[in-house]
């Protein structure tokens, strides 16, 4: 069957089953919840990320359209993109925290790419601990392209049914990266009001082995370069509870990772206009590091005259990553004739480090019988540090030249961020409204340390406002069927690496202290639908973005020689981009329809276009892509298989930008099949078997930008290969 027959034949399944969905409606959708984010999510629950047992953020949405999370560096995760927005990619250290993330209420760092070899992710945590994971795509209050939320579990959920004390030992193996993992948890109800616990998760890892590389010495070689590596995670938590009212919390996380890759593509000679480089061996550790403390207080409080339910919560958390790279090397320069070889050995250090503390507080106030009003307002206060730096070091037979250099001086932030949504409902109508409005106001303050004397008369305070607002119409048709039409306008003010840039490497920076908030609008159409036969949400969407944050490198690049310095210019985007498109996502019992029960059918595709400022097709948004799932669950939740086709359409040419040098990608259908046994309430087998028919696949999100003369065979996935996991609860 043709792609084009694929496509076909699925959306004509998506209305077969939608309908049949709606006519046979018989269970109560889950309660609207008020927020003033967008309505649109995606929600993972304990007992799918259990099952499922992700090994990091790549793998926690890798079959969930329009959700892309980006390799960067040597290997490293970098950022999560939605709907093809987020980082921007960019060696200039622009567009990062375009979607917003958010772990136990307190803010991910943002990524930093910057340079050649600057390149700091956002993967702080380990999946093993998470309980439940939101994603919000498109704008709203928390981020202009989208927010991601994680929680992790609480004491009880590690004890069985009247338990005062338990524990989990884990442990997995996953072949795409021939990753081990162990992990040990304890938990107790230590009196009638407060319990613990205490979580420890080991990781072993090495390269991912790509299905299309090959294995060789230089720029030619397309296989992973070798790496291995380790990751440690501990999770801790103390509750409280004097009473059904009062919850405390405090919670305490620490997260560490080095991974140690051999450049291997890195090595032999290269010749250019400046001489000639023969890197004889070259070596990147990278290394990351969070700790976090965050102490939190729940107080429900009826009747009270501004609100039934308050959460507070301050936190403290610093995070650290460093990249080192060690090489040697023997250069010439000039030509001709070329100079006398000489040999040195190269090292770098690039860091990037930042410091938070941060004040929550969330209000959720009932108001009215027959009219009601769902208030949910809060406050945010945040301050934070942010310093990156590049050490380098060159040792040669002369003797040894060290430098530092600051591209961007060491910046502090305070952040206040105000938000109020109101949801009105109108008696038994079934029709709501929420509108909301969120104020938010930064001051970014440079320090002076590692600038120059000339550059410290360049620097500037920034100091903006920003104001976001939003408008959600809920209609239930019944109790099985919403309707939502959902208007979201969202900002993004300027971060670290968009203020008082000192230079871009090679050439000088212009900084601008009149800089514009991003900003973006999404509109969304969806229906949600649940029932005994399934249920399934379709969305279309729409979401456009102005004024985006980028380097224009137009004149700066101009002159190569060195011998003119035109400063580059930062600036937002002149004119607008946008993308539009539909995604579904289903699950059809279909013992309803005379199959065994237990037996299901899953689904979920995104389809999306969309143009640049400059009218050009967006590169960024992935093809067709979606899934499809069969599977049978016993019905004691004994056991459980399923089969799931991954599928993408074809990238084609007339879909990207014209004269820019991209090329397109081959669509792809990969096959993996999951089983789980529950061989005791406490013992928990999974084993998995991925891409079963070795096929050779790359996804778009990973190989855009990077494809030659049809060769994408360096961003491949892994071919056919193996995972387990088990667990043991006592």
């Amino acid at each position: 069957m043709s792609f084009k027959h694929k496509t076909l034949a699925l959306f004509v399944a998506h209305a077969c089953c939608t309908s049949v969905l709606a006519e046979n409606a018989a269970t109560t959708l889950e309660p609207i919840v008020v927020s003033d984010l967008s309505h649109t999510t995606l929600n993972l629950d304990q007992n799918k990320l259990e099952k499922e047992s992700p090994k990091d953020l790549k793998a926690i949405f890798a079959t969930t359209p329009n959700i892309n999370v980006i390799h960067t560096g040597h290997a490293q995760l970098g950022d999560i993109e939605i709907r093809g927005m987020g980082s921007s990619r960019e060696i200039f250290a622009t567009g990062a925290n375009r979607v917003t993330m958010e772990l136990d209420g307190m803010d991910i760092s943002p990524s930093f790419y910057f340079g050649h070899s600057s390149r700091h992710g956002r993967q702080y945590f380990d999946p093993s601990d998470l309980k439940r994971v939101e994603v919000h795509k498109g704008p709203n209050s928390q981020g202009v392209a989208g927010h991601v939320r994680f929680q992790t579990k609480d004491p009880h959920d590690y004890l069985l049914p009247n338990q005062r004390t338990g524990a989990q030992l884990r442990a997995g193996y996953l072949g795409d990266s021939d990753a081990y993992y162990v992990g040990i948890t304890g938990a107790a109800l230590l009196d009638e009001h407060s319990s613990a616990l205490v979580s420890y998760t080991r990781r072993w890892f090495n390269e991912f082995n790509n299905k299309g590389g090959l294995d060789v010495t230089g720029s030619q070689r397309t296989k992973s370069n070798p790496s291995s590596g380790y990751s440690n995670a501990v999770n801790s938590k103390l509750r409280y509870s004097p009473n059904d009212r009062h919850k405390f919390t405090l919670n305490l996380q620490h997260y560490d990772l080095k991974r140690t890759a051999y450049l291997e593509d890195s090595l032999g000679t290269t010749t250019t206009r400046r001489g000639t480089k023969t890197v004889h061996h070259n070596t990147n550790i990278q290394k990351n590091q969070r700790h976090a403390i965050a102490f939190s207080h729940d107080m429900q409080q009826t009747n009270h005259s501004i609100f039934d339910h308050l959460h507070w919560q301050i936190a403290l958390q610093q995070t650290k990553s460093t990249s080192r790279n060690t090489g040697a090397v023997t250069s010439t320069s000039g030509s001709p004739p070329p100079s006398t070889p000489k040999f040195s050995q190269e090292r770098s250090l690039d860091g990037f480090k930042t410091k938070t503390i941060s004040l929550k507080t969330e209000f959720n106030k009932s108001l009215g019988q027959h009219v009601v009003h769902e208030l949910h307002y809060g406050l945010k206060l945040q301050y934070s540090q942010m310093q990156a730096l590049r050490q380098t070091q060159s040792l040669n037979e002369q003797g040894s030249n060290t430098r530092t250099s600051a591209f961007f001086p060491t910046q502090q932030q305070w952040q206040s961020k105000l938000h109020l949504s109101d949801r009105i409902s109108f008696g038994k109508s079934g029709l709501s409204l929420t509108p909301s409005i969120h104020l938010t106001q930064i001051r970014i303050k440079p320090k002076t340390e590692n600038v120059s004397k000339k550059n410290r008369e360049q620097l500037f305070t920034y100091k903006d406002t920003a104001i976001g607002y939003g408008l959600r119409v809920d209609y239930a048709l019944n109790e099985a069927n919403l309707l939502s039409l959902n208007y979201q306008h969202a900002t993004r003010l300027p971060g670290y690496g968009e203020n008082n840039a000192q230079s871009y490497g090679h050439w000088p920076a212009k900084p601008n202290p009149h800089l514009q908030p991003e900003t973006s609008d999404g509109i969304e159409l969806s229906w949600r639908s649940a029932g005994a036969i399934g249920q399934q949400t379709t969305t279309l969407f729409y979401n456009r973005y102005n004024d985006l944050i980028y380097l224009d490198t137009t004149a700066c690049y101009a002159d190569r020689t060195g011998q003119v310095q035109v400063p580059c210019d930062l600036a937002n985007e002149k004119g607008r981009s946008y993308s539009y498109g539909i995604e579904f996502d289903g699950k059809l019992n279909l013992d309803t329809i005379g199959f065994a029960q237990g037996t299901y059918l899953n689904a979920g595709f995104a389809y999306s276009k969309g143009k640049t400022a400059n009218k050009q097709p967006q590169g960024r948004l992935d093809p067709l892509t979606g899934f499809v799932g069969l599977g049978y669950q016993q019905p004691m939740d004994v056991w459980g298989i399923e089969g799931k086709l991954k599928f993408a359409a074809k990238k084609k040419t007339k879909d990207l930008p014209a004269n820019q040098g991209f090329e397109g990608l081959p669509g792809y259908a990969v096959v993996d099949l999951t089983a789980y046994y529950n061989v005791t309430k406490q013992l928990y087998l999974g084993i998995g078997i991925y891409n079963v028919l070795d096929k050779k696949y790359a996804r778009w999100a990973m190989a855009r930008g990077d494809i030659k003369h049809g060769n994408y065979d360096k961003h491949t996935e892994a071919g056919r290969h193996f995972g387990a996991n088990i667990r043991y609860h006592f």
